[in-house]
């Protein structure tokens, strides 16, 4: 029974750091007015690759030239580099496309500049959050919940047969 209680320990132990770092995480963006976000696409390859978590920076609004952004398109963001500044708005680019994006960036669609990127994190954040991650992690803690309970059930026997 040791490995099983090991095994349990050791599966608490990572749901309370999972769950420790997403409420760290969640903080800071907020009293940082950060946003993260997704790629899903291998436009901006090989900077971001998709799959990829980027981090918003939602005060810095006004991008130099060569800063990699996000901006609103409908309910997504697209990340793509800032390649020229216009009057009428800002021109952008996917690193990985030949030419220049075929629409000009309104200020006041710019969410941000992005100043960190995590290589893939994105496909974790994505599977946790649909139906099937929530499924998957009501699963791992009940299995987590009964195996405990189970655990307690022994030695409530232990105990009575040590009587």
């Amino acid at each position: 029974m040791g490995t099983v209680n090991r095994i349990t320990g050791f599966i608490k132990n990572m749901i309370f750091v999972i769950a420790a770092a997403v409420v760290l995480v969640s903080l800071l963006c907020i009293a940082l007015q950060l946003k993260p976000a997704v790629v899903i696409s291998g436009s901006m390859e090989p900077v971001l690759h998709t799959g990829s978590l980027v981090i918003i920076d939602m005060k810095k609004k006004n991008p130099e030239e060569g800063d990699v952004i996000a901006f609103e398109v409908g309910d997504s963001f697209v990340t793509h580099r800032l390649a020229e500044k216009t009057e009428d708005g800002y021109i952008t680019r996917g690193d990985a496309n030949e030419t220049n994006d075929p629409w000009i960036v309104a200020p006041g669609d710019i969410a941000g500049t992005i100043i960190l990127h995590i290589p893939y994190a994105g496909y974790f954040i994505r599977g946790i959050s649909g139906k099937t991650g929530i499924i998957l992690c009501i699963l791992v803690i009940s299995c987590v919940l009964l195996a405990g309970l189970l655990k307690r059930g022994e030695r409530d026997n232990e105990n009575d047969q040590e009587k």
